[in-house]
């Protein structure tokens, strides 16, 4: 049987909810009340959680990750 990951708590989704909503990581963390950081730490732990990229990061954007067939 293949391991299915585990997420940590319910916030974790909401915000990944908001985020996905909104289209936007700093709009999710301005609807949930969270700062940037805790916000970036929040999609950071999903990502590790869930093996698997959301965001293609760089030094100044952030675009959504190609999807995987």
């Amino acid at each position: 049987m293949k391991n299915i990951p585990k997420v940590r708590n319910v916030q974790d989704l909401a915000f990944f909810e908001a985020m996905a909503e909104s289209g936007s990581l700093s709009e999710a963390a301005r609807l949930l009340s969270l700062s940037p950081a805790v916000a970036g730490a929040v999609l950071k732990r999903l990502e590790v959680s869930l093996d698997v990229g959301f965001l293609v990061r760089t030094t100044r954007s952030m675009r959504p990750e190609p999807r995987r067939s």
